[in-house]
């Protein structure tokens, strides 16, 4: 029994993965840009919606399937605004949010 919980967690855990691209969000500050930590995620379309956090250093993997989604990141008062494109791949693909 154990064997079969163990066995449906990992492929839980590959299925969910299937579309896991990872991203940085960056944002202009100071005339350079800067990484956005921290702050909420929400990425919408397709008739899907995402919704997570950023990691200190601007990063979140996403799991929606294949297309482009519009983000808003919140982070201290301030919106930022970004579109992605999921494509499944696993590279860390850099993005830079306007106000």
């Amino acid at each position: 029994m154990k064997r079969i919980g163990y066995f449906l967690s990992i492929l839980m855990a590959a299925l969910g993965a299937a579309y896991g691209d990872q991203f940085q969000f960056k944002a202009e500050f100071a005339g350079g840009l800067t990484v956005i930590p921290y702050a909420t995620v929400s990425v919408t379309g397709n008739g899907k919606t995402f919704r997570g956090r950023t990691d200190k250093l601007g990063r979140a993997t996403i799991n929606l399937p294949a297309g482009v989604y519009d983000a808003t990141l919140t982070e201290n008062k301030n919106e930022h605004k970004a579109t992605l494109t999921i494509d499944g791949s696993k590279t860390l693909k850099t993005v830079v949010a306007k106000p």
